[in-house]
């Protein structure tokens, strides 16, 4: 079901307090660490000195290119910096330029590797070479146990070391590289050493409840899913996290569940405009005005979902992100739940790069203050759990779960700190629903399952890490995907016969817009997605004109002229797609 592994064993009685995962080895090398700790023995000892300078070879900067840094030919570089690439930034050509430097034939430092390897108890197959890479003909594989095992012995002796080279930043030559780590920003974490193929091995040594932990984890899918894992652990043996009791609703007959992408009536973008002395909608006619003509879509027997992007606050409070974030979406709490009620809401979902504009406080308030008016919230929550919560409904005795997360931005993990993540509120990172969805079919193959990405760049068409993202989702297991996050549509797709719609556009959402700009499609879709009782499901895409500007923030249904533009756009040589020309919508039969 997941194929990585991370433990979490106490030192002071080898208790192991946490076990995740079913990895049973990596199929790589330890030379890397064994020589590490060669090389830490060696300035123990003062055999060579951190200030020694290295001189880069032919070979060392040709193998530098695989890396995260480049090492010219013929420059210098003391043993000092060449740790710190090592340690920070999983620089195989920095190992390899360290056992030149010793012995320039590498001979003598991989016959040491061997004998670390000897010294710690660990079979052959655990390391071969220095670097740890795969060999032809020479197999090489660790277990976790393993690596807890060097991780016990290199910080037992070398746990003071490991604090002076770790760092976040390490500058070679004028260029400042970021550790691809996050983890050592936690003051839990005493010391660390990550490495791995894409960044997905490493052990950690921790200080949790006044106890020395160590962490190790192996098979992770890149650094953020690493940071992830590990975070996660450090969190559930401190905090004990539970995840939420999923509450189902169950219907019989036919059902429909109504979808709305990106839903916010604007009062920033109203601010704006106040100060530049322009009227819009909400100045004029308030909250409701923006729903006249679409709110019929929402039957009250439906299931009815939007995405809401904002969060409620007050007028004239500063976001701490406020400079580093240029639209920081508040929202009146109060006016905004009564104008939502006329869409006979059931739940609204979080996972967009706005819910932590303004802090866990206003994220607590907005999705309390859903809850208080019988709306669930998914997409979001006040720990890892609770935002990879999905919706369940039960229709027809068929479970039917609903997921929404944000994709993977460095800046909004970085700098934004936007992700739920082990005990930390936030959004749900759209990578870690794989996994929940995995689990999900294992347990009840015949269940249907949607995710809702918020994903893509606004105004633009379909980018390749959306298609990524998508396919990895689709091979998890998901049935099918309705995207937002745009503020445009975009094509659909069929893959492996799962639909994908990458962009439902705008819902109602108050900006201006940046169609005319960015050439983009001025449309959104209003999506329902119908449960028959002969078991048949169709997807139904009804179009409306989003343009703001034009409508005086009241989108509307699409017009003849519309809608044959979007037919070309979203239909021509999509066997799969039924036009219907008579009532301007689009049908999909999804099983």
């Amino acid at each position: 079901m997941n194929n990585y592994k991370v433990v979490a064993m106490r030192l002071s009685d080898k208790k192991v307090l946490y076990d995740k995962g079913n990895k049973d080895k990596n199929d790589y090398g330890l030379g890397n660490a064994l020589f590490l700790n060669y090389v830490l023995d060696l300035l123990k000892y003062k055999k060579i000195k951190l200030q020694a300078s290295v001189k880069i070879s032919e070979f060392i900067s040709k193998t530098s290119r695989k890396d995260k840094v480049f090492l010219e030919e013929g420059k210098e570089i003391t043993i000092y910096k060449l740790l710190q690439l090592v340690i920070n930034l999983n620089c195989n050509a920095a190992v390899l330029a360290i056992a030149e430097y010793l012995d320039p034939t590498r001979n003598n430092p991989a016959i040491k590797v061997k004998v670390k390897r000897d010294e710690y108890d660990l079979e052959k197959q655990v390391a071969i070479n220095i670097s740890g890479r795969k060999m032809k003909n020479k197999p090489q594989s660790y277990t976790i146990k393993d690596l807890l095992k060097i991780g016990e012995k290199m910080f037992g002796q070398y746990e003071k070391d490991f604090k002076l080279y770790n760092s976040s930043l390490v500058d070679y030559r004028g260029t400042v590289y970021e550790n691809p780590s996050f983890i050592d920003i936690d003051d839990r974490v005493v010391c660390n050493y990550l490495f791995g193929s894409h960044d997905n091995s490493g052990i950690v040594l921790t200080n949790i409840n006044n106890e020395r932990v160590l962490l190790a984890v192996m098979g992770a899918d890149n650094a953020f899913h690493r940071d992830f894992l590990l975070k996660e652990a450090m969190d559930e043996i401190q905090f004990d996290i539970k995840a939420p009791k999923l509450e189902v609703e169950t219907f019989t007959g036919e059902k429909e569940i109504n979808f709305l992408g990106d839903t916010y009536f604007g009062e920033f973008y109203t601010e704006r405009r106040k100060k530049r002395n322009q009227e819009d909608a909400l100045m004029r006619y308030g909250y409701d005005h923006s729903l006249k003509h679409l709110k019929t879509f929402f039957d009250p027997n439906g299931y009815n979902i939007i995405n809401f992007e904002a969060v409620f606050t007050e007028e004239g409070e500063v976001s701490n992100l406020e400079g580093a974030k240029p639209f920081l979406l508040w929202a009146n709490e109060e006016k905004t739940l009564n104008a939502l009620r006329s869409l006979n809401l059931n739940a609204v979902s979080l996972g967009n790069n706005h819910a932590m504009d303004f802090g866990l406080n206003r994220l607590k308030q907005t999705i309390e203050g859903f809850k208080n008016n019988d709306l669930k919230v998914f997409g979001a929550g006040l720990n890892s759990k609770e935002a990879l919560a999905p919706i369940h409904l039960n229709i027809n005795n068929r479970n039917v779960y609903i997921y929404n997360g944000y994709w993977y931005r460095k800046i909004a993990y970085r700098k934004f700190d936007f992700y739920a993540i082990g005990h930390d509120a936030g959004v749900a990172p759209l990578y870690l629903i794989n996994e929940e969805i995995r689990r999900k079919k294992q347990e009840d193959p015949n269940c249907f399952i949607i995710v809702q990405p918020h994903w893509g760049v606004d105004f633009k068409q379909i980018l390749p890490y959306q298609v990524e993202n998508a396919e990895q989702l689709i091979h998890s297991g998901c049935d099918l995907i309705l995207g937002h996050g745009p503020h445009t549509i975009q094509k659909l797709r069929r893959y492996n016969n799962t639909v994908i719609v990458y962009s439902m556009g705008n819902g109602i959402f108050n900006s201006n817009g940046e169609f005319d700009k960015h050439d983009a499609l001025p449309y959104g879709f209003l999506t329902k997605l119908k449960f028959l009782e002969n078991d048949e499901i169709k997807l139904r895409l009804v179009p409306f004109y989003a343009n703001n500007l034009d409508t005086f923030w009241c989108p509307d249904y699409v017009n003849d002229e519309q809608f044959k533009e979007i037919v070309e756009f979203i239909a021509e040589g999509k066997e799969y797609i039924e036009t219907d020309w008579e009532n301007r919508a689009f049908e999909i039969k999804i099983n």
